[in-house]
C-alpha cells in the first residue's frame, strides 16, 4: 500500500477531519484591512501598465495542551484585476483611457503555512496531528469568510509544505502526503466553491476558488 494510502485509510478511521480544532487565541481583523485597501485600490486604480497592488501579511495564533505556541501565516497580495484594464473593453467603450468596469475588481493570492513559533520542532501522534490540522482549516475557513465580506475575497490560497530531513520540499514528501489526503477531505467543507490544483515547480497545491477542469486539478469528490 502506498504512503498516500496510508494516510486516506486512517483519515478515514479518524473521521475525516472530525478531530476537535484547539482554541484560537489570535485572530487578525482581515475584514476591516481588507475593506480599507479596496477603497484606496478603487481611488487609485493606477492603468495596465502599473497596475496598483498590495502586499498582505495576516496572523492566527493558537496554542496545543502541551502549551506549543503555533502560528498560521497568510502571506500575499491584491491588486486591480486585469479585467478592468482591458484593451478590448476601452475600445468598446470608445477608447477612453483607463476606462474600464464601472467597478472595480480585484484579485488576490495568498501562501499559507503554519509552524511552530520559536521554530520548535514537536513531535506528534496522528491524533494531535489532525488537532493541529483541523485548527489550521478553521483559521483558512475563518479568514475567507472574513475577506469574502469586503471588495477583496480570497481567490488563491498557495500550501508548499516544508521538507523533512533528506527530503525536498513538496507534496510528494511524507508531510505533504499527509496534508494532501487531509485537504482533499477537507476543501469541502470552504464557503463556496474550490479547487485543489497541482502547483508546477514550487511542488505544492493551489486551493482556487470555483470549479476548474484540466489536467493539473486534483480529484477531491472521491
Amino acid at each position: 500500500m502506498k504512503l498516500y494510502e496510508v494516510y486516506t485509510e486512517i483519515l478515514s478511521e479518524v473521521g475525516e477531519g472530525t478531530a476537535k480544532p484547539f482554541p484560537i487565541s489570535s485572530k487578525p481583523t482581515v475584514t476591516i484591512e481588507l475593506s480599507r485597501l479596496a477603497n484606496i485600490g478603487k481611488k487609485h486604480p493606477g492603468d495596465d501598465n502599473k497596475p496598483w497592488i498590495a502586499d498582505l501579511s495576516f496572523f492566527y495564533n493558537f496554542e496545543n495542551d502541551k502549551g506549543y505556541k503555533y502560528k498560521v501565516n497568510f502571506m500575499g497580495w491584491v491588486k486591480v484585476s486585469d479585467e478592468y484594464y482591458s484593451r478590448g473593453l476601452r475600445r468598446a467603450l470608445g477608447g477612453e483611457k483607463n476606462a474600464g468596469p464601472k467597478e472595480v475588481t480585484f484579485d488576490s493570492s495568498y501562501n499559507v503555512s503554519f509552524d511552530v513559533e520559536f521554530g520548535q520542532e514537536e513531535e506528534t501522534n496522528f491524533q494531535e496531528q489532525y488537532r493541529v490540522l483541523a485548527t489550521v482549516v478553521q483559521c483558512v475557513r475563518d479568514f475567507i469568510e472574513q475577506a469574502d465580506k469586503t471588495p477583496i475575497p480570497v481567490k488563491q490560497l498557495d500550501i508548499v509544505p516544508k521538507a523533512g530531513e533528506g527530503e525536498e520540499k513538496g507534496m510528494d514528501n511524507r508531510r505533504g502526503r499527509f496534508y494532501l489526503a487531509y485537504i482533499q477531505k477537507q476543501v469541502k467543507t470552504l464557503p463556496g466553491d474550490w479547487s485543489v490544483m497541482k502547483m508546477y515547480g514550487d511542488g505544492g497545491v493551489s486551493i482556487k476558488r470555483g470549479k476548474w477542469r484540466g489536467g493539473g486539478v486534483i480529484d477531491v469528490d472521491n
